[in-house]
């Protein structure tokens, strides 16, 4: 145990001490001082990281944060929808004469004469039964197997379905009509009006029973308004031009409405009792 005059010199050492320190050059004195300031602050540097962190993790929550990150994710999706649109307006554009050429024959043949300045005749077919996929029918004359193979199935001027003959060479009397929106269906060209009058063409897959398409979100087509048959390489003559049905739907894509707009094209169902097929003249007016 201590004795008093032991620690009766306590004080006097200390103020000894801050004497010394007082008369000790400059340099010294802000050298000393600084390491014991860092000795102190040690003890303090893990409590201030995990503020940093809890501060940086309630920034990242804002919702101010939250909404601009989202305004850049929208920009960048609406630049990408007008890069698309510019790409399609290009092919629009490639594909003008072929719509001038559509517009011109269409005019010649009227909305209801669908002969086509004489490159189609008219044969009609009884229906013989129905299956799930398709309509069997009896035509009233004979034709080459090569002829119904690009021929196609009519309701009041709106193509229904495509012509497969039943029988092996030569002329035949029955065929199979498979509906348009048959799930094994070939997937088709529509010409769609626009309502800015111009048009624009949509590549349409059967699905459903109906014909879907997608537009560019900010091309807003006419409901209700007829969807024809573009040409194609695979596409049947006759059927060029012909109403592949209404537009019936035109709403934002699930899953990409803000780039896309999804149309549904309702087609008329095939015949019950008594079909009309549309038969290329010779095999040249057929691709």
């Amino acid at each position: 145990m201590s004795s008093p005059t032991e620690m009766g010199r306590l004080p006097w050492l200390g103020l000894l001490a801050v004497l010394a320190l007082a008369l000790a050059p400059a340099g010294f004195r802000f050298e000393l001082t600084g390491e014991l300031a860092r000795v102190v602050h040690l003890p303090l540097v893990p409590f201030q990281w995990a503020g940093v962190q809890l501060a940086d993790v309630l920034r990242s929550q804002d919702p101010a944060a939250l909404e601009q990150e989202d305004d850049q994710q929208w920009q960048q999706a609406l630049q990408e929808a007008r890069r698309d649109r510019d790409i399609a307006l290009a092919e629009s554009r490639r594909l003008q004469i072929t719509l001038d050429a559509l517009r011109d024959r269409m005019q010649r043949a009227g909305e209801t004469n669908l002969e086509l300045s004489g490159e189609a005749r008219r044969v009609r077919a009884d229906v013989l039964g129905r299956r799930e996929a398709f309509v069997q029918v009896q035509l009233e004359r004979p034709c080459p197997q090569e002829q119904l193979h690009q021929s196609a199935a009519v309701v009041n001027g709106n193509l229904v379905g495509w012509v497969s003959p039943v029988g092996v060479g030569g002329d035949v009397s029955v065929a199979n009509l498979l509906p348009i929106t048959a799930p094994n269906a070939r997937k088709l060209l529509g010409l769609v009006r626009l309502e800015s009058g111009q048009d624009r063409t949509v590549k349409l897959t059967p699905r459903d029973g109906e014909l879907v398409g997608y537009l560019e979100i900010d091309l807003a087509p006419y409901a209700g308004e007829p969807v024809r048959l573009f040409p194609t390489p695979d596409i049947p003559d006759v059927a060029v031009g012909l109403v592949l049905g209404r537009l019936f739907s035109s709403s934002p894509a699930p899953g990409d409405g803000v780039r896309l707009r999804e149309i549904r094209v309702r087609p008329k169902d095939l015949p019950k009792v008594r079909a009309e097929l549309l038969v290329p003249r010779n095999l040249g007016a057929a691709p």
